[in-house]
């Protein structure tokens, strides 16, 4: 017998997400953005949009589940609409 794998969640798409730096200084509202581009990617149009520096990299906290997201995975697969993400410091350890 194979191993069970839970089904992929479908992608929302378009989405509207509320995202603020990891300060909580500034808050913004985002709409129709693609579901299905990476979650790396949106992280950095974020920061972008959010003043932070991009030429560093950045990852996704989604604040409703306490989780970081996958950098790799469609941003509409992981979360739910009007989710409210922190753009946070991506760190590389080793």
């Amino acid at each position: 017998m194979g191993a069970v794998h839970a089904p992929e969640k479908p992608v929302i798409d378009p989405l509207r997400v509320f995202a603020e730096d990891v300060t909580s200084n500034k808050l913004i509202e985002m709409q129709g953005i693609d579901g299905h581009r990476k979650a790396s990617d949106v992280a950095q149009s974020l920061a972008g949009e959010l003043n932070l520096p991009t030429n560093s990299p950045w990852a996704l906290r989604d604040e409703r589940s306490a989780r970081m997201l996958d950098d790799d995975l469609p941003l509409g697969q992981q979360i739910e609409q009007d989710a409210r993400l922190t753009v946070i410091p991506r760190s590389h350890l080793g």
